[in-house]
């Protein structure tokens, strides 16, 4: 199989001293879908922010073989699209339309092939009528729907999202389940919903205090209830 992303030795401290990431080995591979798992502080949203530049890898992330530093930035952020966990933070021009053509116009597309990738976008994700809605004014669910659009409208390779169901009600999380299954992108999904991990995910990790403590099958991983109590992880 053909990897995907490719980190190697990569380790983070923030500003404040705070250690969030400790030799991160992983190679996630084209097509599949990787859960990120672990306790709040764990370094899940750090790895993430890696993924597309956000944060500085030092060139120990490779995506698709372009090793992710500032001279590839522009082409990392086409390959790797990031949703954050509150769709308030991706969501910020005037209407949904705008909010998803943001990318694409970035990108120097004519207008007619702008308006044919957010279409394409707003359709993949049951959005389609609400072009000139705008954006803020939408329902939670909605938002995540949208803010997941604006990242399909620069057909990404790779989507990475960070805790994808939190606070969603149980309808638009299953709609959102059922969305994510129907991507077939190579997905990268850091979340405490052990639940959707199982679901949609063939591997998962489990990060704590910035390292990978276990790294194996998603159905392996979630019935050692021992390995899960001694990261405080939930049993569903």
């Amino acid at each position: 199989m053909k990897e995907a992303v490719s980190i190697e030795g990569l380790g983070y401290t923030y500003p404040d001293g705070t250690k969030a990431l400790k030799d991160i080995k992983l190679d996630i591979y084209e097509g599949e879908s990787l859960g990120v798992i672990g306790p709040n502080g764990a370094g899940k949203s750090t790895l993430l922010l890696h993924l597309n530049g956000i944060l500085n890898s030092n060139g120990a992330i490779r995506i698709f073989d372009l090793k992710v530093n500032k001279d590839n930035l522009m082409q990392i952020r086409r390959n790797v699209g990031l949703v954050f966990q509150d769709p308030d933070d991706q969501l910020f021009m005037p209407t949904v339309f705008d909010d998803v053509a943001f990318g694409p116009l970035n990108l120097d597309f004519s207008k007619a092939k702008v308006k044919e990738l957010v279409d394409l976008a707003l359709r993949e994700v049951g959005m389609q009528l609400f072009p000139e809605r705008i954006s803020h004014h939408l329902s939670f669910g909605e938002k995540k729907k949208i803010s997941i659009a604006t990242v399909l409208s620069m057909q990404p390779k790779i989507l990475a999202l960070d805790e994808p169901t939190s606070n969603l009600d149980p309808k638009s999380r299953r709609d959102l389940i059922n969305l994510l299954r129907s991507l077939s992108l190579t997905k990268i999904i850091a979340s405490h919903d052990l639940k959707m991990i199982q679901d949609l995910c063939q591997r998962t990790i489990i990060l704590d205090n910035g390292r990978i403590v276990a790294i194996g099958k998603t159905k392996d991983i979630l019935q050692d209830e021992t390995l899960l109590k001694k990261h405080s992880l939930e049993i569903f």
